[in-house]
């Protein structure tokens, strides 16, 4: 009486022990590949000259290398950026942009991460739908940025804190100028 069922079960395991590594290798031939495509990154230009500023982006003092960058316009293109208050002026034919950030004191704030936002946009809780990300913060050293051309509307640098998921400061970057606040 149990023989029939031993015989059943020795038939139905052979089978297994051949179905199973043959569907394993047929669903590995079939399988996508990995490769996750490229991300296109818009056309950079390098910056033409370079320069340093500290200030305040939102509560934590930063150091920021920022740079300009020719448009394709005409006119001089020799001016230096003068400082006016909390704004750094860049002269009408250059575009600023920053390069890089570097922490000047440690952050009270874990995980920051620094995003680009295609429109001028404040403080606040969450991201902005459009934000892209730049880079995560080094407490140790600079963090090289590399964001997009500003758009004549301007554009914002958010500083986001994973940790509280909040936005914790912001860099507005104008066509001309980039304000940013002076800590005080």
């Amino acid at each position: 009486m149990i023989a029939p069922l031993r015989r059943a079960h020795r038939v139905v395991f052979i089978v297994l022990a051949v179905c199973i590594p043959a569907l394993f290798v047929a669903a590995v031939l079939a399988r996508r590949s990995g490769h996750l495509p490229e991300r296109e990154s818009p056309a950079i230009a390098e910056p033409r000259s370079t320069d340093e500023i500290e200030g305040c982006w939102g509560t934590l003092p930063v150091r920021l290398r920022v740079g300009a960058r020719d448009q394709e316009r005409e006119g001089p293109s020799t001016n230096e950026p003068v400082l006016s208050g909390d704004e750094l002026i860049w002269p009408a034919p250059l575009q600023p942009t920053v390069t890089g950030v570097s922490l000047t004191a440690p952050p009270r704030h874990p995980h920051l991460f620094a995003y680009w936002v295609p429109e001028i946009s404040d403080a606040g809780a969450g991201l902005h739908s459009g934000a892209q990300q730049l880079a995560r913060l080094s407490a140790y050293g600079a963090t090289d940025l590399n964001h997009p051309q500003v758009p004549a509307h301007g554009a914002t640098l958010a500083l986001y804190s994973l940790g509280h998921d909040e936005t914790v400061g912001v860099i507005h970057l104008r066509p001309q100028s980039i304000v940013l606040r002076t800590c005080g």
